[in-house]
């Protein structure tokens, strides 16, 4: 959600910057919670699923920084 606001008051890119931020929070949750963890956030194994949270982020900030600004 907080994304979104970004992405509507300042640009698209700030937006994807701030949805690769919380991605990579969620990996951090999943990395560092307790089991079972979030069900949200607890879909497979760990080690999986921080990668795949892990990986979403990269390549999120990967895109924001090739994105035309406006």
């Amino acid at each position: 959600m907080a994304s979104v606001a970004v992405a509507y008051l300042v640009d698209a890119v700030a937006g994807t910057y701030v949805l690769a931020l919380v991605l990579l929070g969620a990996a951090i949750a999943r990395a560092l919670g307790r089991e079972p963890g979030p069900v949200a956030l607890a879909v497979r194994s760990r080690p999986f699923d921080v990668a795949m949270l892990l990986a979403g982020a990269v390549a999120l900030a990967v895109l924001a920084s090739v994105l035309p600004p406006g």
